[in-house]
């Protein structure tokens, strides 16, 4: 499996699960709130990959929610998205199919990172970054 896939898998499980917001499986220059742009953590590849064999540890995936800066019901709404008890977030869209259609062997949100003021293509955001743990090969 590749990264590009899982991203691709992360990214199409949010959207069906929230439609109203703007998902990207890419890095956009700029992008129109609310949204969620999935990113790879960074990883050592001596650690990460074997030989040409694939993977052989779990790398993490990265969304970043963003809402508009400076309002309570957007903050609200933030707050709605990351909610691990929320059967309307974030967390739930992945753990609904912890495989991603098969994608992988598995998926959950694992952490909460950066919230607050969030900078995205020079503009600030309310906003948020879930680490999402990942299992393939």
């Amino acid at each position: 499996m590749t990264l590009k896939a899982v991203r691709k898998a992360v990214a199409d499980a949010i959207s069906a699960a929230i439609p109203t917001l703007n998902v990207f499986a890419w890095e956009p220059g700029s992008v129109v709130a609310p949204a969620v742009v999935i990113r790879i953590e960074p990883f050592p590849f001596d650690t990460t990959y074997e030989a040409g064999h694939g993977q052989s540890s779990d790398p993490t995936l990265i969304a970043l929610v963003l809402c508009q800066l400076g309002d309570a019901e957007a903050q609200d709404f933030l707050d709605d998205l990351i909610d691990p008890t929320n059967p309307a977030g974030i967390p739930e869209a992945i753990e609904k199919d912890v495989t991603l259609g098969g994608i992988v062997e598995y998926a959950a949100v694992a952490a909460l990172r950066n919230y607050g003021i969030v900078e995205y293509g020079g503009v600030q955001y309310t906003g948020a970054s879930l680490a999402i743990s990942t299992g393939f090969h």
